[in-house]
């Protein structure tokens, strides 16, 4: 069973400062639920919100939230390595 969905302070902090002045219990149940904890069960480094703002993923913790104009081209600082069962072991 996946590590239950945290949410750091730093996000929470950057959700106020760069989305919206809200409680952290609102920012909290906009930064979780079946979205987060399927792209952080998948490895996704990145949510974008519906504001244009990106939510950054590292494990089971949500980081950070990028403003809305960064740019997400290269995402090489948010990579982590994979490992992936052997090709001869997955199902055709």
């Amino acid at each position: 069973m996946p590590e239950p969905l945290t949410v750091s302070r730093h996000a929470m902090d950057r959700y106020r400062e760069r989305v919206a002045d809200l409680p952290d219990a609102e920012i909290f149940a906009r930064l979780s639920g079946p979205t987060f904890e399927l792209a952080a069960e998948l490895g996704a480094p990145l949510v974008k919100l519906p504001t244009g703002h990106h939510a950054v993923l590292r494990e089971e913790t949500v980081v950070t939230i990028l403003p809305a104009d960064a740019s997400v081209g290269s995402l090489d600082q948010f990579s982590r390595p994979r490992t992936l069962p052997p090709a001869d072991t997955l199902e055709h």
